[in-house]
């Protein structure tokens, strides 16, 4: 949610306020108004390809939900009692981590 924040924040800078909020165009049309007008097949991002005006990556997706997988198998470590379900949680949350850390590698190789 902080990126989006952020972009939003950055989006809303470099158009000087133009943009009231975020998901519509510069002239004011909503996104969603684009894709009802065209039959729900419109693409929906804005023209303007530079990256602080871009949405949520797929990349950015998939870190958000591992790092939600990590919080809650860290919670499910903690409460388990059992020994050898102790070992697998903690197996799979390694397995977890290591997927989290090479998704944020890849996203800092990809911002200039």
């Amino acid at each position: 949610m902080e990126l989006k924040r952020r972009a939003d924040d950055r989006r809303q800078k470099d158009l000087g306020g133009q943009e009231a909020t975020p998901g519509y165009a510069i002239n004011g049309e909503s996104k969603w108004t684009r894709q009802a007008a065209s039959g729900g097949s419109a693409d929906t991002t804005t023209n303007t390809a530079t990256k602080e005006r871009q949405e949520w990556s797929r990349l950015d997706e998939l870190i958000h939900h591992e790092a939600h997988q990590v919080r809650r198998l860290r919670r499910r470590v903690e409460a388990e009692t059992d020994p050898a379900k102790v070992a697998v949680l903690l197996d799979r949350l390694t397995k977890t981590r290591t997927l989290l850390d090479r998704l944020r590698n890849e996203q800092r190789a990809l911002v200039p």
